[in-house]
């Protein structure tokens, strides 16, 4: 394909006097530089290649000579002010509801961005002589605000103006000013001047959609992984096959923000030297974030995770991280949630929290100091207040020596921007703004920055930026019908019907094609690659219509260099051997071989072995015999969901990462529930009454006897830590005041447990059963809820705050399904579901454990919902029976002790094994237990990294 610039400069560039214009600067000074080689020249001087922007200023001035151009940041004080005055006395009757006058801050930056249109709206809108509603008064009023703004200040608005073009003796060729969106504003003044020639693409490079022969080919993929993998492989071939320099590649995205990270990632598993030229909010990055999230903890009164996301902002550099560590601990522990108000008293959580705890001095001191620097800070009343208050912060929270600088550009670049606002302040006085802190976080959100660097590599740029670039090879990814359409609306804050009168039914400029030709035409060494998939990191998509598709099989993709390795190492092909291992694989096998090396082991399986056994013996040494290991229903349930989880748990000591705090978790609301019951059955055991109700409740001895429990309830978990955030704060206050609730809800749970088993005693309640059998090397612990009996037969009952457990009867052996993580007796990995061939080893314990340390048996089992007060029979006649006679019209499997034996054998035979696996080390996995679903749910699948594996057999 003829390229029409290239053409254009030789035949043109050799008069001193022509001036070549192009959208972006980008292909100025990359056509500059082509032209040395190609255009029989050997320096051309910079300041002939310009670009639009360059080209609009120097020579279409404006006639306001008297007048200078409105600061961007001054239309976004004029919109802020008046919002203010809106908000005072509402005249915006359609735009902004005049009852949302008040909160209506959000609509700044809409505003903002009407403004430099109003002038074109005004023009189009007094020519069709239509009747103003609503709608159009309100932005009539804007403009007429507006002009009084740039009047008073001596300003002038570019958008505004339609100057002519002033000639200064050279002659200007325009590269496809078409694709440009505001070329329509100077088309008829550039047309019709001498000086200038317009450069278009002509037909011939815009074919029809039905000339699909002409149209460029993109490659269709089933997902964007595969179409990136795919992108990466083609440049490496371009390169290595072609010899193409890495810099003479470009890769143009629509959408950086969803796809730069992948993109990135590609190119570094690939080997290939990169620059990403994207420029991002300066609020995208942790550092320049840091004013958004101070104004955020004072605003929302320091609540945990304000505060916390703060804290944790590991690109600041701060000072005293040990005391932000400690803080952020005190808080999860003392549910320090948000400070709130009662009965007309504020309360700060925090103070609060601090006299319950008179040991967390040096926590107590940072949060103070921290909270009274970033209140002075965001609460700021000018714009240099703001620069004092935050080097005051810097001081005492920042340690720039530690400042990366990347982050240090960044803080750079705001204060930067502070320092604009600073001067406008100081020229404008007479504009005090509401909230000065915040005008500089919407400012900071507003700004684009991009991080200079001297890398070479492949260019990464937003799609359109290189359009009109030479390069080597263009590549355009997620080329679909929505990310590479372009079509410009003027005027496009108004409604279509009103644009469509406004310009008469004449259809918005669509560039779609010119864009996507000028790619062609300007991918000089190789076809351009035009990619696109059809499951995309957003959503599904379709190849754009100026495009002919064609199809990519995903078997039909190759890795590149990653096959020819993998099939060396797995020696499906010895004779391909790569020349070299790639990066990644020559890292982790360095990482593995150090890691084998520490602490003196050398691979020394017997060192590693007594390392673990000794952790063992420690953890789960019984308190009665120590020379054997404890057991219990919960580790045996832990080891068979998977022993990774086990060991990770319980030999590396890892639990899950929690930053976050509650006002009153799942568990700390279930052991007081649990508390309450043991103390209710345990004192009608102690007064020898029986488990008794009416038909109109308690009586009221027993409703006595309720109400000490919850007292005495309340007072342990609230005094006494029973848990983690028991003697809380916010946890005594929330529990002081819910307590009739709660006294009307355990009501509630008592009178259902005694209709149930009206008439039966309690033999045990929280009973700790341990079990020392001479014969086994281990001893077998656990606590049974409550014990009961009708005078013939014991019943264990374990109880469930919300679940209901289901009975599963599998190979002879019942299961006993019971999910929720609030029920659980151990927290960690409660989202996982073990293996459907094990049961549930509560139970059996229970059963086994009363029979041998107390030498009770048990004939019946149940558990009992608090939430649906309902029972669920395990195993028992008598249980069952109970349980028909409340729900006659249900069908249910009657389990009895004899069908329980095969569970009950079960369970021993997987306690011993569960024994000696441990002592040998055995923490094996199988493909049938540890699944996909399983495996990438879990908690420590980054560790333990099974998941690829699985993933391979799904």
């Amino acid at each position: 394909m003829e390229n029409i610039i290239e053409e254009t400069l030789k035949a043109n560039i050799k008069n001193v006097n022509n001036r070549f214009v192009f959208p972006t600067q980008m292909a100025a000074d990359l056509w500059a530089d082509r032209a040395t080689l190609t255009c029989g020249v050997t320096a051309v001087a910079m300041e002939r290649f310009m670009a639009w922007d360059d080209f609009k200023g120097n020579s279409i001035k404006s006639k306001q000579k008297d007048r200078k151009s409105i600061p961007s940041v001054m239309r976004t004080v004029f919109s802020t002010l008046l919002l203010e005055e809106n908000k005072k006395n509402p005249f915006i009757k359609k735009l902004i509801g005049p009852e949302f006058s008040k909160e209506a801050g959000g609509f700044t930056n809409w505003i903002t961005s009407l403004l430099p249109s109003l002038s074109l709206w005004k023009k189009h809108v007094e020519e069709s002589k239509a009747v103003l509603d609503e709608e159009d008064k309100d932005l009539m009023e804007i403009y007429e605000k507006y002009s009084m703004f740039l009047d008073e200040n001596g300003f002038f608005d570019p958008a505004w103006e339609t100057p002519p073009f002033q000639s200064d003796g050279n002659r200007y060729f325009i590269f496809f000013p078409e694709i440009l969106s505001d070329y329509a504003e100077y088309k008829e003044i550039l047309e019709t001047t001498e000086d200038v020639e317009i450069v278009s693409l002509t037909e011939n490079y815009l074919p029809s959609i039905a000339e699909t022969e002409k149209l460029p080919v993109a490659n269709f993929y089933s997902d964007s992984r595969s179409e990136l993998k795919s992108v990466s492989i083609k440049l490496r071939k371009l390169h290595e096959e072609k010899n193409i320099r890495w810099e003479d590649m470009c890769i143009s995205v629509p959408d950086m923000e969803s796809y730069g990270r992948y993109i990135e990632r590609e190119l570094e598993l690939y080997r290939i030297p990169h620059v990403i030229r994207f420029a991002r909010p300066l609020d995208s990055t942790g550092a320049g974030n840091f004013f958004a999230q101070a104004k955020e903890c004072v605003t929302r009164g320091f609540t945990f995770d304000t505060l916390r996301n703060l804290l944790l902002n590991l690109e600041l550099p701060w000072k005293d991280r040990e005391s932000i560590n400690q803080l952020i601990e005190f808080g999860k522990n003392n549910n320090c949630i948000c400070s709130y108000s009662y009965n007309g008293k504020d309360f700060d959580v925090w103070e609060e929290s601090f006299k319950t705890d008179i040991s967390e001095n040096r926590a107590k001191e940072f949060y103070r100091t921290l909270r009274r620097h970033l209140t002075a800070l965001v609460n700021a009343e000018k714009f240099t207040s703001i620069r004092e208050e935050y080097f005051k912060f810097r001081n005492f929270a920042f340690d720039m020596e530690k400042c990366s600088p990347s982050t240090d550009r960044t803080i750079s670049r705001c204060i930067s921007e502070l320092g604009g606002l600073i001067d406008i302040e100081t020229e404008y006085p007479k504009y005090a703004l509401p909230s000065p802190f915040s005008f500089f976080t919407e400012q900071l959100s507003s700004t684009k920055y991009l991080e200079q660097t001297d890398n070479l590599g492949v260019r990464v740029l937003t799609y359109k930026t290189a359009a009109c670039a030479p390069f080597a090879c263009h590549i355009i990814v997620d080329a679909s019908q929505s990310s590479l359409s372009v079509i410009y609306k003027p005027l496009s804050f108004l409604r279509d019907d009103k644009r469509k009168i406004i310009f008469k039914n004449q259809e918005d400029p669509n560039v779609t094609q010119h864009f996507i030709m000028l790619y062609k035409m300007n991918s000089l060494d190789s076809d351009p690659v035009y990619s696109a998939a059809s499951k995309t990191f957003t959503g599904y998509s379709q190849v754009c219509s100026y495009l002919n598709e064609q199809e990519v099989l995903k078997e039909n993709i190759s890795r590149g260099y990653y096959d020819t390795e993998k099939n060396w190492l797995e020696k499906k092909d010895s004779k391909s051997a790569p020349m070299e291992l790639t990066d990644i694989s020559k890292n982790g096998f360095d990482f593995w071989k150090k890691c084998q090396n520490l602490s003196g082991m050398e691979g020394n399986d017997s060192v590693k072995t007594t390392d673990i056994q000794n952790r063992i013996n420690r953890r789960f040494a019984s308190k009665n015999n120590e020379k054997k290991i404890q057991i219990s229903a919960s580790s045996l349930k832990k080891f068979y969901t998977c022993p990774r989880i086990w060991v990770e748990n319980n030999i590396a000591g890892l639990d899950e990462p929690v930053n976050e705090a509650s006002l009153i978790d799942g568990f700390a609301q279930g052991a007081l529930n649990h508390k309450i019951l043991e103390l209710y059955f345990s004192r009608l055991r102690e007064n020898k009454l029986e488990i008794r109700t009416t038909g109109n409740g308690l009586e009221e001895k027993y409703t006595n006897i309720l109400l000490k429990a919850v007292d005495d309830a309340i007072e342990m978990q609230t005094k006494t830590p029973m848990n983690s955030n028991g003697n809380s704060f916010i946890a005594t206050e929330l529990i002081n005041a819910t307590k009739n609730v709660l006294v009307e809800n355990m009501i509630s749970v008592i009178n259902s447990f005694s209709e149930i088993f009206n008439g039966f005693t309690v033999v045990y309640t929280e009973e700790k059963l341990s079990y020392d059998d001479p014969e086994k090397d281990y001893v077998l612990e656990g606590y049974v809820d409550l014990v009961i009996s009708d005078g013939e037969e014991n019943f264990i009952i374990d109880y469930k705050r919300n679940s209901t457990p289901e009975l599963l009867y599998e190979d002879g052996t019942i299961a006993i399904r019971s999910e929720s993580a609030e029920d659980s007796e151990t927290p960690v990995q409660s989202d996982i579901k073990g293996p459907s061939n094990i049961p549930d080893f509560q139970m059996p314990a229970y059963l086994y454990l009363l029979e041998k340390s107390k030498g009770i048996k048990a004939e019946n089992c149940a558990f009992f919902s608090m939430g649906s007060k309902e029972i669920v029979p395990v195993v028992g006649q008598k249980v069952f029976d109970i349980h028909k006679g409340l729900h006659p019209k249900t069908k249910l499997d009657v389990y009895t002790l004899e069908d329980f034996e095969p569970t009950m054998k079960l369970f021993q035979q997987k306690t011993d094994e569960y024994y000696h696996r441990i002592r040998n080390g055995d923490f094996s996995i199988s493909d049938s237990n540890q699944n996909f679903e399983m495996c990438n749910n879990c908690t420590f699948r980054a560790l333990c990294r099974r998941t690829f594996n699985v993933s391979r057999k799904n």
